[in-house]
């Protein structure tokens, strides 16, 4: 809250949103610690609740690793929208904040602001174990042909795969 007021010069977190946007910032994302994290372009808000249930050993890095894997999620988005974040459809942004409040939280797990940082598969076996709690039928693949599709996007292998199937041969 004071990081806002000073950052914004306002003490309301929605004045201050508006007066970033008449900025011309495109898109605004806060992380709100214990109480989640929010996106919004003004023309949607997408929200995020904080995690529940951890063990919490510190939160030196969080919001570090917070920012970095909001960033890593929504950096391919701004390219493939031409070098603009407005225009990032909401699910997009939704996903990503989603997906940067669980490495955020997770950092708090461990000690240490480096060695706190979750991997990638920490990230995607705590979702599909919290997936497999609201849906005892789901079996964990969706996660990793997601995680999959993304490395078609996101890696090297672009050049040399064009669909998941290929991306499996490859890597598994």
């Amino acid at each position: 809250q004071e990081e806002w007021h000073v950052a914004t010069g306002h003490k309301d977190l929605q004045c201050g949103i508006q007066a970033v946007l008449n900025q011309g910032v495109e898109l605004v994302v806060i992380s709100r610690g214990e109480q989640g994290a929010l996106a919004t372009n003004g023309d949607y808000v997408v929200d995020s609740s904080a995690l529940a249930n951890l063990d919490i050993a510190g939160t030196t890095g969080a919001g570090d690793a917070f920012m970095a894997a909001i960033i890593s999620r929504l950096l391919p988005e701004f390219y493939k929208h031409g070098g603009s974040l407005r225009h990032i459809e909401k699910g997009t942004v939704q996903a990503a904040l989603d997906f940067a409040n669980v490495v955020g939280g997770l950092a708090c797990t461990k000690a240490g602001a480096i060695p706190a940082l979750p991997t990638t598969k920490e990230v995607d076996r705590f979702l599909a174990s919290r997936r497999r709690q609201a849906d005892p039928s789901f079996d964990g693949s969706t996660i990793s042909r997601n995680a999959l599709a993304e490395m078609i996007d996101h890696t090297f292998l672009r050049p040399y795969c064009e669909t998941t199937d290929e991306i499996e041969k490859l890597c598994c």
